[in-house]
């Protein structure tokens, strides 16, 4: 996790989520458990996940699916202060 690093997330702020997540096919974020955002952010070729987002009003939470599998994988969660 290169960023957030500060550990507190505001409602309606603007932060960049970025992390390095090696050997997956996608990344998604969802916004309050029901908001799935675009497959954007991610470049394959280096694993690096990139995105600037406003902050929803209750968690980010950052999914990844697998190479050759169906289903997401959760591995990150922020809740908003």
């Amino acid at each position: 996790m290169f960023e957030p690093l500060d550990g507190q997330l505001k409602k309606d702020s603007q932060i960049t989520i970025h992390c390095q997540i090696e050997n997956v096919q996608s990344v998604r974020l969802i916004f309050d458990e029901n908001q799935w955002l675009p497959e954007d952010g991610y470049n394959q070729s280096n694993g690096h996940f990139q995105k600037t987002i406003t902050v929803p009003s209750k968690q980010i939470i950052v999914n990844i699916k697998q190479k050759n599998a169906s289903n997401y994988t959760t591995i990150l969660l922020f809740n908003v202060i």
